[in-house]
């Protein structure tokens, strides 16, 4: 596909302050291809709503404006936005549209592609882990239900050409399924010159980072904790552990971790750029 033009639909993002990696790898990503000799191979642009800019802004990312796209500028909200996606898809603007994240709002205007001969090609990005259990095995818990049932409508009814996941696992899972074929990517970082961050040494401190929501599982880890520490009290006693993010379930975490008496070696906090 040389010489295509990609686009990088990056809508419906929420409060990164406590978290938003899959949001942030993105925007990175765009930076980093339009700065590097790369750039000349593809003509990338992002898609993004006016919230997500703002949002971006907020943790330091500011795309590009020569190659970003705002949609809903015209103040026609939701609807004037999948009514542009689908102009985008179908105006033969782009070969391929990449939408990062699979949000209820997509399905209708990618549904109906499904039937159009002349459009964009569609890769949707998943690096949910869940979706990997969910597809092999029974129904889990019911806060993620909603979550589960929007991938289901994603690969069963959208216009998905491709599938790219960052776990092996889910890839298996995705083609036992019957679903698209997806491609698998395993990166390095996430654009992050890590020599800036090697340790003088080693700290005994283990670290759960991510924003504080269910498809994370942060009450997973700390019940993994008190586990842990109910099996070898003198090994946990040499370690650290620290939720890192903020979100939704901040209060019942917290909440968690006192019921279970682990304030002494679990600490709750937050960093604006993990």
């Amino acid at each position: 596909m040389t010489g295509a033009r990609i686009g990088i639909v990056l809508v419906g993002v929420g409060d990164l302050s406590g978290g938003g990696g899959a949001e942030r790898f993105f925007a990175d990503l765009a930076a980093a291809y339009h700065s590097s000799a790369a750039s000349r191979a593809h003509d990338v642009w992002l898609i993004i709503d006016s919230q997500a800019l703002a949002r971006l802004a907020a943790v330091g990312r500011t795309p590009d404006p020569a190659r970003v796209i705002v949609l809903s500028a015209n103040g026609e909200g939701r609807f004037g936005m999948l009514r542009q996606l689908w102009q985008l898809a179908t105006g033969g603007h782009f070969a391929l549209l990449h939408v990062t994240q699979a949000l209820p709002r997509h399905l209708p205007w990618l549904a109906a592609l499904r039937w159009r001969k002349k459009r964009a090609a569609i890769c949707l990005n998943v690096n949910d882990y869940e979706v990997t259990a969910r597809l092999v095995q029974a129904p889990a818990a019911r806060g993620i239900d909603f979550a589960w049932r929007t991938y289901l409508a994603w690969f069963s009814a959208s216009a998905l050409d491709g599938v790219m996941v960052w776990y092996r696992a889910l890839a298996a899972a995705l083609v036992k399924a019957g679903g698209v074929a997806p491609v698998v990517r395993s990166i390095r970082h996430c654009f992050v010159d890590t020599a800036r961050f090697v340790p003088r040494a080693k700290e005994n401190l283990v670290v759960h980072a991510g924003r504080l929501v269910d498809v994370k599982r942060p009450m997973l880890f700390i019940d993994a904790v008190a586990e842990a520490r109910r099996r070898s009290p003198a090994l946990v006693s040499r370690w650290r552990f620290v939720l890192l993010g903020k979100g939704p379930l901040r209060e019942a975490l917290m909440a968690r971790r006192g019921m279970l008496d682990l304030v002494d070696v679990l600490a709750i906090e937050h960093a604006s750029d993990t």
